[in-house]
């Protein structure tokens, strides 16, 4: 059964074309422009992850990235960390690479610049600092 998608809410069109700028950046500078491009999606039914990579494990495509709604209240530069995390799983699946946060993981989340980690310590509702999201690039 798959779970009902949620309504959009004001403002998500404008975090969504953020996220896909972010995630062209991040594509063109640490995989070579390699990954096919992908969706996001807003969630507010995540509640202990803040981000997640989507894949049909019958075809191995991958579908969408979802990003905590939770999450965004911890700042661009934590969301930022968290797409690039989730890229790295695009990375594994699209090069038929295990999907796990092992040491192939590790090494390219290093290559990358993020902390090969799977999770952070949830204090409250935020994680990190507070700081509002960037304005749109021209």
């Amino acid at each position: 059964m798959v779970a009902p998608r949620e309504r959009p809410r004001p403002g998500d069109l404008r975090i969504l074309n953020e996220l896909a700028r972010t995630y062209a950046r991040f594509n063109r500078e640490h995989f070579g422009g390699q990954l096919r491009e992908i969706p996001f999606r807003l969630s507010a039914r995540m509640r202990t992850r803040l981000g997640q990579l989507s894949v049909n494990l019958k075809t191995g495509e991958v579908n969408e990235i979802a990003i905590s709604r939770k999450h965004l209240r911890n700042g661009w530069a934590e969301v930022e960390k968290t797409v690039l995390h989730e890229m790295v799983h695009q990375w594994q699946v699209e090069n038929h690479l295990p999907l796990d946060h092992g040491p192939g993981f590790r090494r390219k989340a290093r290559e990358v610049g993020i902390a090969p980690r799977a999770r952070r310590k949830v204090v409250g509702d935020v994680i990190f600092p507070v700081k509002p999201l960037p304005l749109s690039r021209p």
